[in-house]
């Protein structure tokens, strides 16, 4: 909430600065309405912490641009570049496409006086520095890209591109423009000649080369999430359209019916979260709620999430941390009672270290019980195959170590199961 509250005043401020106040108001009532933008706030996710730093680059992006031999404007400018890519190593797009603007720009401003090109220069190198230990992550997520990609191919273009392209803008600027030829008033000259094409290749060129990428073990760059960064430029390039040349009121109902068009095209309404709202979801709520009621502290979880990374666990089962991560449907900020958490693999297999990572969690949570009785839970997500089977997989490896189910709730989706094992 808070990195949402920071984009929303940096997307002000950097709209004020290239359009006007105007501009700068519409353009963040569409921020807030933004379909990529408002379901993702809601996550305990680093989306508004992308968002508030995209918005932030752009906006410092102008004010060192007018300043560019400003040593304060470059610091504050690297910092955040730094912070957005290591927030989401995919944002570094919009990092390099400032960068060829500032270069542009500065190559224009310094021609035919001394340049003042050295702090661009020191910016880079230390923007590129302190991001070089992503390397061996992008290079190891490379690797398994393949296990982690869940398309065969990308989705369509107009899909890839989201519905704020192919109808807010387009239908928004043309309500715009019809309206400011009904409704009498004065219309309000916007300066968006000037910048337009900056802002359609700050918030639309890697938007299209993601949703047109060809496919194979990167399909999924074209998922939504990965073009929330783009929404501060591309918010400022409609207000734009909407405001230039046209009456206010035209602007704000053409405003509205783009935007509800857009809503209304995913077939879902802005105040009800489109992620948490579905079926999966509310299974998965149901039965943590169960869980965080009737376990107590240090009982082992295993879960079975049904996350793509969990694909990885017969790779990384000895890392806590990952294990955590995998285990997110039933994490920390959803069950507060401190429980160690196992995730269990995509695909149950003969994988004989893994088996023994298990069977000692097992046996240990028994030896650590004191002569009383062991207790652990399965959770596990069962609207596949796979989840069933590795459901009845795990209840033949605890019955091995004399666990016996005492108690089970199925949902349609979900299923939380309860193990015992009395004392010897």
């Amino acid at each position: 909430v808070i990195g949402f509250l920071c984009a929303i005043t940096f997307t002000f401020l950097f709209a004020r600065d290239l359009l006007g106040s105007l501009p700068a108001g519409l353009a963040v009532q569409l921020l807030v309405w933004h379909p990529d933008a408002l379901d993702r706030m809601r996550q305990a996710r680093p989306y508004g912490l992308s968002l508030a730093f995209a918005a932030a680059l752009l906006w410092l992006k102008g004010q060192w641009a007018r300043k560019p031999d400003c040593r304060r404007q470059m610091l504050l400018w690297t910092i955040t570049a730094i912070g957005l890519i290591w927030t989401h190593y995919l944002n570094a797009p919009l990092v390099g496409l400032c960068v060829l603007w500032l270069c542009g720009f500065h190559w224009l401003k310094s021609e035919g006086q001394q340049s003042p090109r050295w702090p661009l220069w020191v910016a880079v190198g230390i923007v590129t520095l302190a991001t070089l230990p992503l390397i061996p992550s992008l290079l190891r997520l490379q690797e398994w890209s393949a296990a982690l990609n869940f398309r065969g191919a990308p989705p369509p273009l107009w899909m890839g591109l989201g519905p704020y392209w192919w109808f807010t803008l387009p239908v928004g600027a043309a309500v715009a423009w019809l309206l400011s030829r009904i409704l009498p008033g004065q219309p309000n000259a916007v300066p968006l000649r000037r910048h337009g094409a900056l802002l359609v290749v700050l918030g639309c060129l890697p938007i299209v080369v993601f949703a047109a990428f060809p496919g194979g073990s990167l399909a999924t760059l074209a998922e939504p999430r990965y073009r929330l960064v783009y929404a501060p430029a591309s918010v400022v390039l409609l207000a734009g359209c909407l405001v230039n040349h046209r009456m206010l009121a035209a602007a704000l109902l053409a405003g509205v019916i783009g935007i509800g068009g857009a809503w209304w095209s995913l077939g879902e309404y802005p105040w009800r979260s489109v992620e948490l709202s579905v079926p999966a979801a509310a299974d998965w709520t149901k039965l943590t709620r169960q869980l965080q009621q009737a376990g107590r502290a240090d009982e082992p979880m295993f879960v079975y999430s049904g996350l793509v990374e969990s694909r990885l666990v017969p790779a990384l089962f000895e890392d806590k941390l990952f294990l955590d991560y995998v285990s997110s449907r039933a994490g920390r900020f959803i069950i507060e009672t401190p429980h160690p958490r196992y995730a269990l693999p995509w695909n149950w297999v003969r994988h004989e270290p893994l088996l023994a990572f298990y069977d000692a969690a097992l046996d240990e949570t028994a030896r650590n019980s004191d002569g009383s009785t062991a207790t652990v839970w399965l959770i596990a997500s069962v609207d596949t195959d796979l989840g069933r089977d590795t459901v009845q997989r795990f209840t033949e490896l605890a019955a091995k170590h004399r666990y016996r189910e005492t108690e089970r709730t199925s949902t349609d989706n979900a299923v939380l199961v309860h193990f015992e094992r009395t004392p010897d």
